[in-house]
């Protein structure tokens, strides 16, 4: 499973007040801590910045590629940002994202059939409300991937999302997503698969404990990448140990590197 770093989000009162003041000292540290946790992937989202996006994107593709040698994300409701920014990223970046919902799924759609990467596709938009249940995600997603393909975009790049929200107020719970992630592994074999984790628990208290054991589930049911902030050690020993316990991890070597001088285990 590839982890993608979400912390550098201007929703972040933190993150915000750095793009502001340019304080690339702070950017760089949340990167490093993600990429030392394991990140393979940044996202960085800008959006809260309003008329600043773009600019404050910029800045953020320059500072993060002198430092580090990592594939960014590059998430923002604006295609003609994506469009701006997309150049300036030194390997093929993942796009964040694109729905059935138009003119956007169209301009993304031809502006990455020409361009290289992944784009993550969310399966919605179609019947002009959020889908909740099973079927009408796989009927939103079999419309989008039908589309994409017919776009010159193959499954094989396309990142297909299961929508997570709040497990309380999702249809099944949080095992209705699981079961859905299922489904997609099962009806499209060529579709990698991704989930912003930490959406599962929000509205609780201990956040993190439920990110970490949803995480293993996801895992357990075939997911391939994960939106998550692995530099929180609880949700990162946790993913871990799943993965020791699914076989994921020979002799559960890197569980035991995880752990090693985690007081509070103790």
């Amino acid at each position: 499973m590839i982890i993608i770093g979400e912390r550098i989000n201007s929703t972040s009162k933190k993150v915000f007040k750095a793009l502001e003041e340019r304080d690339s000292d702070f950017i760089k540290r949340i990167a490093f801590r993600q990429i030392n946790a394991g990140a393979k992937v940044l996202d960085l989202n800008t959006s809260a910045m309003m008329d600043r996006e773009e600019d404050a994107m910029r800045w953020l593709i320059n500072i993060l590629q002198t430092e580090f040698d990592i594939t960014l994300c590059l998430d923002s409701p604006s295609f003609e940002i994506i469009k701006s920014v997309y150049p300036l990223c030194k390997k093929s970046p993942i796009i964040n994202s694109i729905t059935n919902e138009e003119p956007r799924r169209s301009m993304l759609a031809e502006f990455m059939a020409v361009n290289p990467g992944f784009i993550i596709a969310l399966p919605l938009g179609a019947k002009g409300k959020l889908p909740q249940t099973k079927k009408e995600k796989l009927e939103e997603a079999e419309i989008l991937l039908e589309f994409l393909q017919a776009k010159g975009i193959p499954p094989q790049r396309v990142l297909l999302d299961p929508i997570v929200t709040s497990f309380a107020t999702t249809a099944g719970g949080a095992m209705g997503i699981i079961e859905v992630l299922k489904e997609f592994k099962r009806l499209f074999p060529d579709v990698k698969t991704v989930a912003g984790v930490s959406n599962i628990s929000y509205g609780f208290p201990g956040r993190v404990l439920l990110n970490g054991v949803f995480l293993v589930l996801l895992e357990e049911a075939g997911l391939d990448y994960a939106i998550i902030n692995p530099a929180r050690r609880v949700t990162f020993c946790i993913m871990k140990a799943g993965e020791a316990l699914l076989g994921n991890d020979k002799y559960g070597l890197e569980y035991i590197k995880a752990v090693k001088d985690q007081q509070w285990l103790s």
